[in-house]
C-alpha cells in the first residue's frame, strides 16, 4: 500500500514537473514572439500550433508504446507456443513461468525457450555422433548397422529428436561395439605380430606371399586398413596356427638334430662344442640347414670308426643299467651287447636300446633316483651294523667327536630310510599299475628285495646276539673251572696339604677301607694264600695303627697285591682244592666278628 502511494506521488511530481516545464517553454516562446514584434493574434496562433505539436507528439508516443506492448504480447505468445512444442518434441514436462509483468514474463519465457532449444540441439548432435560412430564400427567389423532413426513425432515441423532413454540405449550399443572392436584389434595385432615372427623364423620373404591378397592385407599393409570381421579373424588365426605348427616342427627337428649331434660326439669320444650349438639355437631355416650339415659330417666320421662308436654306446648302456638298478640277468636280456661284430644294424640296435633305457629313466626319474639313494643309505647302514658287531675297540679311541658324528649319521639313516621306502612303494605301485607287471630291480621284485634285506639284517643281528651269548657262557664256564685274574688296583695317593683329621676318625676310615677293600678285591680262590700267618684282633690292630700314626704321621693302608706270578701259579689248580686248602689253614680267631663297628663284618685280612 505504501509503495503504491509512493509511485503515485512520483507520477504526480513528474506530471507537475512536465507542466512547469511546458509553461516555462511557452513563456519563453511568448517572450520571443513579443520581442519579434508579433501581435497577440499571431502569438496565439503560434501558441496553438505549439500545443498541437505537443499533443501530436504525445499521441505518437502513446501509439508507439501501445504497438510495442501488442508486439511484446504477440512475441510472448509465440515463445510460449514454441516452448510447448519443443517440450513436446523432447518429451519432457514443461512448466510455464508465473504470470506477472509483461516484460518479466517475456524474459522468463524466452529463457525457457533458449534452454529447450539448447537441449534439442545437444540431443541431435549426440544422436549424429552416435549414428556416425555406429556406422563406422559396423563397416570396420562388417556388421549390420543398427537402426537408430527415432520415429517421427506427429505435428512436428523439425527433425525428430530422440529421447534421453533412446540416446542412452544408443550409447550402450556403441560402447559394446567399441569393446568388440578393441578386442578384435588386440587379437589382430597379437596374431599379426606372431605371424611376422614366424615369417622371420621360417626365413619367409614378403615376396613369397605376393599373390595372396589376404596375407598382403593382414601383414604387409597398414593395421587400420584391415577389416576386423569374424571371417578375417578366423582366416588370420588359421594362418597363425599353420605357421605355428611349422615352427614347432622346425624346433622339434632342431632339437632332434642337436640331440643327435651330442650323441655322435659322445659315440666318437669328441669334446662337446656347446658354443657351436648356441650359434644355431634359434632354430631358423638357416640353423636347421647348418645342423643338418654337422650331422652329415659326424655320420661320415661314425662310419669310419664304427667299432669304437659301438663300444662307446655299450659304455653308455652299462651306465644306464647302473642307474636303473639292473641285475646280471636283466643286463643279459640285450644279447647284442656281447656281439663282436661291427655293422650298422648292430649300431642301430645298440642306439635303440640306449634310447629305450634313457626314456625309461626319464619317465620314472623320481623312482629310480629314490632307489639309488635307498641303496646308498642301506650300504651305509650295513657298514655301521658290521662295525658295531666287530670287536674292534680302536673305534672307542677316536678323537674329535668321530663316534658322535657317526652316531648322528646313523640316527639320520634310521629316520630317513623308512620314509624313503614308503615313497618307493607308492611309486612302484603306480608304476606296476601303468605297466601291468612287477617292478624288477637287481634281478628281483624290488619290494620283496627290500623285505629280504631287512629279514637278513634281523637274522644277522640274532646270529651275532647268539654268538655273544655263547661266548659269555664259555667265559663264565672257564672262570668257574680255572678262576679269574684279579683286576689291577691303584694304591690310594697320600693326602697332603689338607686339614688334619682326628686320630679316631682316621682310624675308622682306614679300618673300613682296609676291611671293605680287602673283601671286595680278593677272589675266593686266593683268600687262603694270605691267611697263613695269624692276624691280630681288631683292637690290637687299631691300637698299633694309632700308635704308628702318632709317631710317623698319617699314612695310607697298604692293600695286599696279587702278582701275576702268584695268579699264574694257581691258574690251573682246581677251585675246589684251593678252597679246601685255604679252609684248613684259616686261623680260628678269624671266625669272630668285629663288634666295634656294629656291622657284623667278618675279618679276613689284617695289617
Amino acid at each position: 500500500m505504501d509503495s503504491s502511494w509512493k509511485e503515485r506521488a512520483e507520477v504526480a511530481s513528474v506530471v507537475t514537473s512536465m507542466s512547469n516545464d511546458t509553461a516555462s517553454f511557452v513563456s519563453g516562446l511568448w517572450k520571443l514572439w513579443v520581442e519579434l514584434g508579433y501581435d497577440d493574434k499571431v502569438c496565439m496562433d503560434r501558441l496553438r500550433t505549439a500545443r498541437h505539436h505537443i499533443a501530436e507528439l504525445m499521441s505518437e508516443m502513446k501509439s508507439e508504446e501501445e504497438h510495442a506492448v501488442d508486439k511484446l504480447r504477440d512475441l510472448t505468445k509465440i515463445l510460449t507456443n514454441e516452448c510447448q512444442d519443443v517440450a513436446k518434441e523432447l518429451q519432457i514436462t514443461h512448466t510455464m513461468p508465473t504470470a506477472g509483468k509483461l516484460l518479466a514474463y517475456h524474459d522468463a519465457i524466452k529463457k525457457q525457450r533458449d534452454e529447450l532449444r539448447s537441449e534439442r540441439a545437444r540431443r541431435l548432435k549426440e544422436y549424429d555422433i552416435l549414428v556416425n560412430e555406429e556406422r563406422r564400427l559396423c563397416e570396420c567389423m562388417r556388421m549390420e548397422a543398427v537402426k537408430f532413426s527415432p520415429p517421427k513425432r506427429s505435428g512436428s515441423r523439425h527433425r525428430p529428436v530422440p529421447t534421453q532413454q533412446e540416446l542412452d540405449r544408443m550409447s550402450r550399443t556403441v560402447a559394446d561395439l567399441q569393446t568388440k572392436e578393441m578386442t578384435r584389434k588386440k587379437q589382430f595385432i597379437s596374431s599379426r605380430s606372431e605371424i611376422l615372427d614366424f615369417f622371420k623364423q621360417l626365413d619367409y620373404e614378403p615376396s613369397d606371399y605376393a599373390g595372396d591378397e589376404f596375407v598382403q592385407a593382414a601383414v604387409m599393409q597398414d593395421v587400420s586398413k584391415f577389416v576386423l570381421s569374424i571371417e578375417n579373424l578366423k582366416a588370420l588365426e588359421a594362418l597363425r596356427k599353420k605357421l605355428s605348427d611349422k615352427v614347432a616342427d622346425l624346433e622339434q627337428t632342431g632339437r632332434a638334430l642337436e640331440a643327435k649331434i651330442v650323441s655322435l660326439w659322445s659315440d666318437l669320444s669328441m669334446d662337446h662344442d656347446k658354443a657351436l650349438l648356441d650359434q644355431h639355437s634359434a632354430y631358423t631355416g638357416r640353423d636347421i640347414k647348418a645342423l643338418g650339415a654337422i650331422v652329415a659330417e659326424l655320420d661320415e666320421k661314425k662310419m669310419a670308426h664304427l667299432q669304437d662308436v659301438i663300444n662307446n654306446v655299450r659304455t653308455s648302456i652299462s651306465a644306464l643299467h647302473d642307474k636303473l638298478g639292473y641285475g646280471d640277468h636283466q643286463r643279459e636280456d640285450f644279447k647284442l651287447i656281447i656281439n663282436n661284430e661291427a655293422t650298422c644294424e648292430i649300431l642301430e640296435e645298440h642306439q635303440a636300446e640306449r634310447c629305450r633305457l634313457q626314456s625309461e629313466l626319464d619317465q620314472n626319474a623320481s623312482l629310480y633316483h629314490l632307489v639309488q639313494r635307498r641303496e646308498t643309505l642301506w650300504k651305509s647302514k650295513m657298514q655301521f651294523e658290521h662295525q658295531q658287531m666287530s670287536n674292534d675297540f680302536k673305534r672307542y679311541k677316536d678323537r674329535g667327536g668321530e663316534m658322535l658324528k657317526q652316531l648322528k649319521i646313523q640316527q639320520k639313516i634310521d629316520k630317513d630310510l623308512p620314509k624313503m621306502e614308503s615313497e618307493i612303494r607308492t611309486l612302484v605301485k603306480s608304476w606296476e599299475h601303468r605297466r601291468g607287471k612287477s617292478f624288477i630291480a637287481f634281478d628281483e621284485v624290488y619290494v620283496d628285495y627290500m623285505a629280504d634285506q631287512w629279514a637278513e639284517l634281523t637274522a644277522l643281528r640274532e646270529e651275532h646276539k647268539q654268538k655273544r651269548k655263547e661266548q659269555k657262557i664259555a667265559k663264565n664256564e672257564e672262570e668257574r673251572i680255572y678262576g679269574s685274574k684279579a683286576p689291577p688296583t691303584t694304591p690310594l695317593k697320600q693326602r697332603t696339604g689338607m686339614t688334619p683329621v682326628s686320630v679316631r676318625s682316621r682310624s675308622r676310615i682306614d679300618h673300613s677301607v682296609t676291611s671293605a677293600g680287602g673283601q671286595r678285591m680278593l677272589h675266593s680262590s686266593l683268600k687262603g694264600a694270605f691267611l697263613k700267618s695269624p692276624c691280630p684282633t681288631a683292637n690290637t690292630t687299631n691300637t698299633s695303627i694309632i700308635s704308628n700314626r702318632r709317631q710317623n704321621g698319617p699314612s695310607q693302608p697298604q692293600t695286599p697285591r696279587i702278582t701275576r706270578s702268584m695268579a699264574a701259579s694257581r691258574q690251573r689248580v682246581p677251585l675246589a682244592e684251593r678252597n679246601k686248602a685255604a679252609a684248613t689253614r684259616q686261623p680260628s680267631h678269624l671266625a669272630g666278628r668285629d663288634d666295634r663297628f656294629g656291622t657284623g663284618t667278618r675279618w679276613q685280612l689284617g695289617h
